[in-house]
């Protein structure tokens, strides 16, 4: 429900698909929509999901057919720790290395 409303005011938004759950049965239920014709392919993906699973996330993105149009832009969250500095970063004096933008 977080970008809803701006979903709603946009011209756009009806062409928004927002999975919350499990991200692998979702991403499996697209890729068959896809596959068996019920879905046009996505021009833009974004994942957000647990970090364990990504790499699997994504060659199931690649690998599904009419899943993706050819100039799909595919973006992936790979922010970890919430956001913040991992500990080493910090205990070793260098969190002006670690870039975040998460908000926290």
């Amino acid at each position: 429900q977080f970008g809803r409303r701006f979903q709603l005011k946009s011209l756009s938004g009806s062409k928004i698909k927002s999975a919350v759950g499990p991200a692998l049965p979702a991403l499996e239920g697209l890729a068959r929509e896809a596959k068996a014709g019920r879905a046009k392919p996505f021009d833009l993906v974004i994942v957000d999901a647990d970090k364990e699973g990504m790499q699997e996330y994504f060659d199931l993105l690649w690998s599904s057919p009419n899943l993706l149009s050819e100039d799909a832009v595919v973006c992936v969250d790979m922010t970890p720790f919430k956001g913040q500095p991992p500990t080493r970063y910090v205990k070793y004096g260098f969190p002006h290395r670690w870039q975040s933008s998460s908000g926290q």
